[in-house]
């Protein structure tokens, strides 16, 4: 696993085995991994906890005045992106949303069962920058494998 790329774990089900992997991202700052398995789609969300501790510990050694607010930002910050993973299942419909854009990535719609809906952006990699044709590409990739293995 690279630097930097690790997420929070999630346990597949007895049974459930993974497909396919992709990166993606749920609102503007929660990246992480998209896996595809035969029972449901996860997102996996970047483990932020060595990122709050390297922040800490240059705060200390910087002696930066008021480093508990410093701590308490961090501290929120890793509270909201290193939630738990999240599966959704009972996949009903999928759609592509979205093209790549400066200022957007290209979704992926999913609508489950009981109406509720949820969209996953989704990049060719974690440097690949927004705009680029192969998050389209990706996009429809997985937009496809989520049809054929849910619907």
């Amino acid at each position: 696993m690279n630097i930097g790329q690790r997420t929070v774990p999630v346990s597949l089900n007895q049974g459930e085995s993974q497909i396919a992997e992709y990166y993606g991202a749920v609102g503007h700052v929660t990246g992480g991994k998209l896996i595809v398995t035969n029972q449901r789609l996860i997102f996996q969300p970047w483990d932020m906890s060595l990122a709050q501790a390297l922040v800490k510990m240059g705060c200390k050694a910087l002696g930066v005045p008021h480093s508990g607010a410093v701590n308490y930002v961090v501290g929120k910050l890793k509270g909201i992106i290193d939630r738990s993973a999240q599966g959704v299942g009972d996949i009903a419909d999928v759609e592509r949303v979205g093209m790549a854009r400066v200022t957007s990535l290209p979704k992926v719609g999913i609508t489950k069962s009981d109406g509720s809906y949820a969209e996953f952006g989704v990049v060719y990699s974690p440097t690949t920058i927004n705009f680029s044709s192969k998050n389209n590409q990706v996009r429809d990739q997985l937009a496809s494998l989520l049809q054929s293995t849910f619907m």
